[in-house]
């Protein structure tokens, strides 16, 4: 009889295969196509393969979970120099080695059509193919855009999800489309009968304004016949009570003439009789107009009832969900709704986290309306990013002193107004009587006899000598001397300028408009 594994139970010695069939329903691939084992170019003929986590299912009853937690580099062969391939970076599970590696599968150079390299798909050996790099002839390098995911491909390698087969997936989905055909066609309908029954109500409506002014004319003629049978009955009283004094008067006037005057009050009498009639019929008739008009005001206010109640009905019809207001509508409507709701919401709140600024002269924060984190921007404009002003950055001021070096080149000059020609005179102060004192040689001359003897001293040399002496000039008294200056002529003076200003800041903001200015600074898409 064959072994039943019954897993996990207490005091059981499991092995690996025995834990993977636990799990062996999972069907292989990645867990995550945003991060787990993505490849891409690093320059030359590397690439990096992302860590993450993925399950191979080599067989029915076996499964394996494999963890791969650092990226890790790959270097692929040089490119055929003249024909182009396709290579495959596989992630290899090896039974027989009990370990999983990345490998690369190089595919067959081929001018024409290069095909990419078969996988494997055995209990021993099981391969999940993480991307496909087309390699040109001759190429050195691996781009970004030679690099095919193919992670998503079920038919070689795909998403883990549960092994659960034998789902008619194309049956409900085709039931599904029959019924949303069928609440649509309802819901049509409705839309339809609503339109009917509101137009109905219109015409409803329009034909109780007419009855109803029928009604009012029916009235108005009812009071005319009703006043015009007062008016005629009291012109036949009028007409009885002369005819009965004209009577009396004629008696009275006269016997001879009481039988004529008789048979004219009688005749008289009999018209007047005649006029009441008339007048008693006119009342009957009027009464009856009322009656009539009594009846035609009630048909109309239930005429107006019965539109208002149509009207009513069709403004609801109109204003209520297609799909909940149809009689007998199936349960999974109201699901429909709230999944398009939500959906709605997502798609909103998605388009609300890609705002980063808000500006509007309401200081309220756009974190209370669309969410997020917000800081306001104060005393600072907008300027457009560049090379010199990269995104983020920040600078400038509202007011600047300016330096000697910032003033535009210039110059000043000077001068006095021209004297013209003219001199100067000076005297020096008095200085009493007094002589002066002064060196001087004293020169001594001799003179010798022509031909060199019989000097006069006796020395028989030819020539002068010099010594030195003291001499003092004669008393001159109390005197002043006069200066005597040359003229300048016409002239002019230098001028020296001195400086100015209080070197004080000065305002360089630019024309303005305030606004509340926020940015996001969450991590907000």
């Amino acid at each position: 009889m064959a072994d039943i594994i019954t897993y996990p139970e207490n005091g059981i010695t499991y092995d690996a295969d025995d834990a993977s069939g636990f799990l062996a329903t999972r069907l292989s691939g990645v867990y995550s196509a945003e991060e787990d084992f993505s490849v891409t170019a690093q320059g030359g003929l590397s690439v990096q393969v992302s860590a993450g986590q993925a399950w191979v299912r080599p067989a029915r009853f076996k499964g394996r979970s494999i963890i791969m937690e650092q990226p890790t580099t790959v270097v692929l062969t040089e490119a055929d120099p003249v024909r182009s391939r396709i290579d495959r970076i596989v992630l290899r599970y090896d039974a027989a080695a009990k370990k999983t590696s990345l490998v690369v599968l190089d595919g067959t150079p081929d001018s024409a059509a290069p095909a990419a390299p078969e996988i494997s798909r055995t209990e021993l050996i099981y391969d999940l193919c993480l991307a496909e790099i087309t390699r040109p002839a001759g190429s050195t390098s691996i781009t970004t855009g030679q690099i095919t995911d193919t992670r998503l491909d079920e038919a070689l390698c795909g998403l883990v999800r549960d092994g659960v087969t034998g789902i008619p997936t194309d049956e409900l989905l085709a039931a599904a489309k029959e019924r949303i055909a069928t609440l649509e066609e309802n819901a049509s309908n409705s839309a339809a009968a609503a339109k009917d029954s509101a137009e109905a109500a219109k015409s409803s409506e329009t034909k109780s304004a007419a009855s109803e002014e029928r009604a009012k004319t029916s009235e108005t003629a009812a009071k005319q016949a009703l006043q015009d049978t007062e008016t005629e009955h009291t012109a036949a009283l009028q007409d009885i009570a002369r005819a009965r004094t004209t009577a009396l008067n004629d008696v009275a006037a006269s016997t001879k003439t009481a039988t004529a005057a008789a048979n004219t009050a009688t005749q008289q009498a009999t018209a007047a009789a005649g006029s009441a009639a008339a007048a008693a019929g006119s009342a009957s008739v009027a009464e009856k107009s009322k009656t009539a008009a009594a009846t035609s005001e009630s048909n109309a206010a239930k005429h107006e009832e019965a539109a208002k109640k149509a009207s009513d009905e069709a403004g609801a019809k109109a204003g209520t969900d297609k799909t909940l207001s149809i009689e007998n509508a199936p349960a999974d409507a109201a699901a429909v709704r709230k999944l398009i709701e939500e959906s709605l919401a997502a798609q909103r709140a998605e388009d609300y986290a890609r705002i980063k600024f808000w500006a509007s002269n309401d200081p309220t924060s756009p974190a209370s309306f669309i969410g997020g984190t917000w800081e306001r921007i104060e005393g600072e404009f907008i300027m457009g990013a560049s090379s010199a002003y990269p995104v983020g950055t920040t600078g400038g001021s509202a007011t600047h002193t300016q330096t000697t070096a910032e003033m535009p080149s210039h110059s000043h000059s000077g001068s006095t107004g021209s004297a013209g020609s003219h001199s100067h005179s000076a005297w020096t102060d008095g200085a009493g009587g007094h002589s002066h004192t002064f060196s001087a040689a004293v020169t001594q001359k001799h003179e010798v006899n022509k031909l060199g003897v019989g000097s006069a001293d006796g020395s028989g040399t030819y020539g002068y000598t010099f010594s030195s002496g003291t001499a003092t000039t004669s008393w001159v008294g109390n005197h002043t001397h006069g200066v005597g200056m040359n003229k300048a002529g016409a002239h002019t003076h230098t001028v020296s300028i001195g400086s100015t200003g209080s070197g004080q800041a000065m305002d360089i903001l630019n024309p303005y408009y305030a606004l509340y200015i926020w940015v996001r600074v969450d991590d907000a898409a």
